[in-house]
């Protein structure tokens, strides 16, 4: 498939400027680059087109990443040889980087064509939160770049850190915390205080482990972890999981071992 190219800058303005609303996004933040890929199945072929912002030195390192669902990215990280990665463009900002992605999208109309994968097709007015990550600092929550200052100076916690599931006379879930006045007042109910389990249903769990000790087991290829390894990103901090198979040239690309 012969790759689409934006021929005059006359056109390529003209795509900017399809929605103003694009114009609220970040633009120009250190460290980053914004892009657009393509990868290929060669098996199935079958290509899929995205957008990513990364930080610049690992911009290429870690094409197993990609795709669009936790399925194809698994099939990515076990059969590394079977697809092909191909950087688009590499662009300045968030707004250029997503009218680029919907316009690709649109030429192709990607969401009905038997040779894509992409379950929807990105709109120009999209929001992206690729790079970022949900923290809490002073008390606000806030959606900052993972290669920004403020990520890797500033004191923060996980947006989510600190807090749990609560349940209103209504039935409406939602999150709080201990110091909540809703949950210190009983307004509040912790969900998983409602689910305990009886002494008598603990025994009756406890003999049928005993029973079927083999169906339970959680050693070798029975175990979720089996065949994989955790790593860091050393610049980024992003954490993930990969196969041994590819370990060596993972590690070799800007990451370290994680937990185990």
């Amino acid at each position: 498939m012969k790759e689409l190219r934006i021929k005059t800058m006359r056109e390529y303005k003209r795509i900017i400027e399809l929605d103003k609303r694009i114009s609220n996004l970040n633009t120009n933040v250190d460290g980053r680059d914004y892009y657009v890929y393509r990868v290929y199945d060669i098996k199935l072929n079958q290509y899929y087109y995205g957008s990513r912002i990364r930080a610049r030195e690992t911009i290429e390192s870690d094409f197993w990443y990609y795709g669009t669902s936790s399925s194809k990215k698994h099939e990515i990280i076990d059969n590394p040889t079977r697809f092909r990665l191909k950087i688009i463009k590499i662009l300045d900002s968030a707004k250029e980087m997503i009218i680029l992605e919907s316009y690709l999208h649109k030429f192709f109309n990607v969401k009905n064509h038997i040779n894509f994968w992409n379950k929807s097709n990105q709109l120009p007015w999209g929001f992206n939160t690729s790079g970022n990550a949900t923290v809490r600092i002073d008390g606000k929550i806030k959606n900052i770049p993972i290669a920004g200052v403020t990520y890797k100076q500033s004191e923060w916690v996980g947006a989510t850190e600190g807090t749990f599931n609560v349940k209103d006379e209504f039935g409406n879930i939602s999150r709080s915390t201990n110091t909540n006045e809703n949950y210190l007042n009983g307004l509040l109910v912790g969900i998983c205080s409602e689910n305990k389990h009886t002494n008598k249903t603990k025994e009756k769990m406890r003999t049928w482990r005993l029973a079927n000790k083999s169906i339970c087991s959680q050693e070798g290829e029975k175990n979720s972890q089996f065949g994989t390894k955790w790593v860091i990103n050393c610049t980024t901090g992003e954490v993930k999981k990969v196969s041994k198979a590819i370990l060596s040239t993972i590690l070799a690309n800007g990451w370290r071992l994680g937990r185990k």
